[in-house]
């Protein structure tokens, strides 16, 4: 396969068309393509790496300069293919080179050409050439546009002019740098000679504009190489929203006809003498002013280099007007030295370059301090603001301190202005202004916010510790104490939030401060509702509702415990207490009035969650089969302790009557008799009585009792225990002797013998 990057000069130094540029298509395999290939060039100054971006843009293998050397590389014209495209790359002899010197017909006239027969036209120049009269080439492009309207506007074709702006540090944003040389093209085009019919034309009428910006190659590498690759793809993918090569640049030549058309252009610029130079002194004011300004520049360069170097991030240099001043003062001077022996237009016209160049230079200084003063002026109005007393107006306060620190902000703007250079210090004021504004209103909000969140966190503890208070004991009015204290401490507090609100919102807005006593009464209404759910939950309720059933059941109306002697009155007390707990539930499922009045909420309640369509919904805690489940159980607890009092009832009604006692006595007058006649028995009794004499003197007698009844209980167990044990031995001996009998009798014997055995 035939090597494709291969170079060719298409046009030499000497100003020889090349005859073979047909083989030259041909061992690129594009001949026979069609219009299916398109044409790139690229113009600019000389040692300004055109041709390193070009091999690393297109993949060509152009001649590259030597950096020690600094001496011109690409002579003429040379023509190559781009690697992975149908791309034909011409790299242009640079502008200004000094191989030349004073001749620049051959810059003029190869930069026609390149326009002439390109679809795209690389420009490319450094970021500080920009703004530039003749370092960004505007006297070149005038005279070449000027004899490019002559010779070929009549074929109304279209290009792109493609401005590659190398060393792009964003310190200047591209749509700034854009609009510069957007600017400087219309005034080149406006002052051109156009032929007749075209005298209202605009350079975007035969040329579309692009801009691309490229970090520093050697200090930048990773990001240089990422910037070529974005712009390579605008190259060759054609499917890319940006992708530049557009249907109307095509000059529609056929590859085959490339070579007869492009020598037929370059004798027609050939041929013209519109492209003749300037005058000789004017050509040598140029070259000479250009070289004063570079020497000037530099020891300029370095010292801003140290400038910047003594720059910390968000702090302000000492005594930089001084400097900037000193500077600004040394490059005049040194440029005048020399420059002024040279033509006046001349000379005046590089001197505006030159302190447009200086201008920018020296205005990052100056965006640099006014900046980093703003973050300092911002930073102590944050802390002065937090530190104002909450008795005065926050805003009054507010704008008295805003007032001094953009005095503060034009004192020191003033201060680094240079003589000779006007800078406008209103954006920084206004950003400035901007910011305090900002942080301001952020502060206030904050200080205002905290202050309506105390109030709201005041009103929920006290409701919160309220609605405890009366849960805990609750009755069938609960809810009417409840929410009148909620709408007492809702009115204290909306109150107080309209006689705070002057000091922080300006007061002539009355919704404002209505939407924040909706948004407290919202919040307010919220927490009692989730203090509402943690204290009616299923637990809860049932304990409380238990409380209030024995309440009600156990005890009268002062308070006294109920000593029930009939079971009349017991089932009539059971009944009402069931009764009235059943209808306590149905008060506690919906907070609101004993009347049935709805509380007044303020608020939608569809701005909490959208079920809720009615505020009832909302204030509604028990739905209906909670208040089932609810009313089940508390029957059940109900059920339990009725019964238990109804047999407290039975145990009190069938105790031993007191005459059995008096009958006792008299039958059993003789055994007793005989019990204290008998020396032994006597002589237990009285041991005995003295014994729980003793115990009863000492207060012992409660601890014995215990002692004796865990003793007799410890009896009971162990003689139940035996008895069991006896049965279970029998109901073997039994179960091996009877197997065959019926299980159903022998089951109903065993369960009547084991009761038996049991008691």
């Amino acid at each position: 396969m035939v090597p494709q990057r291969i170079c060719t000069q298409i046009v030499d130094e000497h100003k020889q068309f090349n005859k073979d540029i047909p083989q030259f298509m041909q061992e690129v395999n594009l001949a026979d393509v069609g219009f299916s290939y398109h044409v790139v060039a690229v113009l600019g100054s000389q040692s300004t790496g055109k041709s390193t971006l070009l091999n690393q843009l297109f993949g060509t293998r152009f001649d590259v300069m030597d950096a020690g050397k600094r001496q011109q590389t690409t002579k003429g014209i040379w023509l190559s293919k781009a690697q992975e495209a149908p791309i034909l790359v011409m790299d242009v002899e640079g502008t200004d080179g000094r191989e030349r010197g004073d001749d620049q017909d051959f810059e003029r006239k190869s930069a026609l050409f390149s326009i002439a027969t390109s679809e795209v036209i690389i420009v490319n120049m450094w970021e500080h050439q920009v703004g530039l009269y003749q370092g960004s080439n505007m006297v070149l492009l005038k005279t070449v546009l000027e004899v490019h309207l002559q010779l070929f506007h009549s074929k109304k074709e279209r290009s792109l002019l493609q401005f590659v702006i190398r060393d792009y540090i964003g310190t200047t944003s591209m749509e700034n740098l854009s609009e510069t040389i957007k600017t400087d093209l219309t005034n080149v085009w406006s002052s051109l000679s156009k032929p007749p019919g075209l005298e209202e034309s605009k350079i975007t009428d035969f040329f579309d504009l692009g801009f691309t910006g490229l970090p520093h190659k050697i200090l930048c590498s990773e990001a240089f190489d990422t910037a070529v690759d974005s712009l390579r793809a605008r190259f060759s993918n054609s499917d890319a929203s940006d992708y530049v090569f557009d249907p109307s640049y095509h000059k529609r030549i056929p590859a085959d006809g490339f070579s007869l058309y492009t020598r037929e252009i370059w004798d027609t610029i050939e041929n013209n003498k519109d492209l003749d130079l300037p005058t000789q002194q004017q050509l040598l004011a140029q070259y000479r002013c250009d070289e004063i300004i570079a020497e000037a520049m530099e020891p300029f360069s370095k010292a801003c280099s140290i400038l910047q170097s003594e720059f910390l991030p968000g702090n302000l240099c000492e005594n930089l007007s001084t400097r900037m001043q000193d500077l600004y003062e040394q490059v005049v001077r040194d440029y005048d030295r020399q420059a002024k022996r040279y033509n006046h237009a001349i000379y005046e016209k590089k001197k505006l370059e030159l302190l447009r160049t200086v201008d920018t230079s020296l205005y990052v200084f100056f965006q640099a301090q006014l900046n980093a003063l703003q973050k300092q002026l911002v930073s102590s109005f944050s802390g002065a603001a937090e530190k104002f007393p909450s008795d005065k107006s926050f805003k009054e306060l507010s704008s008295q301190e805003i007032e001094k620190c953009k005095s503060r902000m034009q004192e020191e703007a003033q201060t680094l202005m240079i003589a000779g250079i006007e800078w406008d210090s209103t954006q920084f004021l206004l950003k400035l202004s901007e910011e305090l504004e900002n942080a301001s209103t952020a502060i206030c909000e904050q200080k205002l916010f905290s202050r309506i969140a105390e109030m709201r966190t005041d009103v929920q503890t006290q409701i919160g510790e309220s609605l405890e208070i009366a849960l805990q004991k609750p009755n069938l009015k609960v809810w009417d104490g409840l929410l009148d204290e909620l709408s007492m401490h809702r009115k204290q507090a909306e109150d107080e939030i309209i006689r705070v609100f002057p000091f922080f919102i300006d007061s002539t807005k009355p919704e404002v401060t209505q939407t924040y006593i909706h948004n407290f009464h919202k919040d307010v209404w919220m927490a009692f509702r989730k203090k509402l759910n943690v204290e009616m939950s299923d637990l809860l309720l049932q304990q409380r509702l238990r409380v209030y059933f024995e309440e009600n059941f156990r005890y009268d109306a002062d308070g006294m415990p109920k000593l029930f002697k009939k079971s009349d009155t017991l089932d009539l007390d059971y009944r009402e207490s069931v009764s009235k707990s059943l209808e306590l539930i149905k008060v506690l499922s919906c907070v609101k009035y004993s009347d049935g009045r709805i509380p007044e909420l303020g608020f939608d309640v569809k701005e909490i969650d959208s079920s809720f369509s009615t505020p009832n919904d909302f204030l509604t805690i028990l739905n209906r089969k909670r208040i089932s489940d609810t009313s089940v159980n508390l029957k059940r607890t109900a059920d339990l302790i009725y019964l238990d009092s109804k047999r407290s009832v039975v145990s009190t009604q069938t105790r031993i009557p007191p005459y059995f006692w008096a009958l006792l006595l008299v039958l059993g007058w003789n055994e007793f008799m005989a019990v204290i006649r008998n020396p032994f028995f006597f002589m237990l009794l009285l041991i005995g009585g003295s014994s729980v004499y003793i115990l009863y003197a000492t207060g012992m007698i409660g601890p014995a009792k215990v002692l004796a009844n865990r003793a007799a209980g410890g009896m009971v167990d162990f003689v139940t225990e035996k008895v069991a044990e006896s049965y279970q031995d029998r109901s073997k001996i039994r179960e091996k002797s009877y197997s065959g009998e019926n299980l159903s009798e022998k089951t109903s014997i065993d369960g009547d013998v084991e009761k038996a055995a049991l008691s």
